[in-house]
């Protein structure tokens, strides 16, 4: 719910007071009251993988590691943590000393 906070204070320019979050089968509801502080917090989290998206993206290096969720995997075959290979990199890949101008 803390993105969705942010993406609203972004596109309105108004922190929202509370975002709700109810499950339907239980009827339980989950709140959340979000503050500047917090939503600065989540915003740099967010620019910095937007910058490892984007650094990977340029490289071609998109490094595995396993967690517990690797267990639900279909793509385990292709996956270096589990002994398979990757398919080639389908995009260019920009050399490091031209990474600046690019």
């Amino acid at each position: 719910m803390k993105f969705y906070a942010l993406v609203l204070w972004r596109l309105r320019g108004v922190i929202p007071r509370r975002l709700q979050l109810v499950y339907l089968g239980s009827g339980d509801v989950l709140t959340y009251d979000p503050d500047e502080r917090d939503l600065l917090a989540v915003e740099r989290k967010v620019l910095a993988l937007w910058e490892a998206i984007r650094l990977a993206t340029e490289t071609g290096a998109f490094v595995p590691r396993q967690t517990r969720l690797c267990g639900w995997c279909d793509h385990q075959a292709h996956c270096p943590e589990f002994g398979g290979t990757p398919p080639p990199y389908p995009l260019a890949v920009v050399p490091p000393q031209n990474r600046g101008s690019a």
